[in-house]
């Protein structure tokens, strides 16, 4: 499985987690897609989320990088193929988790889905 965990993510989820008290949870990665019904082809918006957990399910697929566990179901596994996870600082809108294909600044739409026709 290719998934990138930036240095800077993988600080902040691990301060999360100490802030939380729980230093030894891991953290849930959980994708949610829908289908955008404009008939292109194209997924729809694309729905992540992090949330921890003390230990992983017997099903799960476990990713370890930078020293942070991610838990991954089945159904959410083909969907993060390929996928970076980074925190990004912005002076507007804040600061947060930046989860998505890894290639996004390569490509015009910038990794959402266009779903014009």
């Amino acid at each position: 499985m290719q998934l990138t965990i930036t240095a800077e993510a993988a600080a902040k989820m691990k301060q999360a987690l100490q802030a939380e008290g729980k230093p030894d949870y891991g953290l849930r990665l959980v994708v949610q897609q829908s289908e955008c019904g404009c008939g292109s082809g194209c997924s729809g918006d694309t729905a992540y989320g992090l949330y921890p957990e003390p230990s992983a399910q017997a099903e799960d697929t476990v990713v370890e990088e930078q020293g942070v566990k991610l838990f991954i179901d089945q159904t959410s596994l083909p969907l993060l193929e390929g996928v970076k996870i980074d925190f990004v600082s912005h002076p507007e809108q804040g600061e947060g988790f930046l989860i998505g294909p890894a290639q996004a600044e390569d490509h015009d739409c910038g990794g959402e889905c266009d779903c014009k026709n």
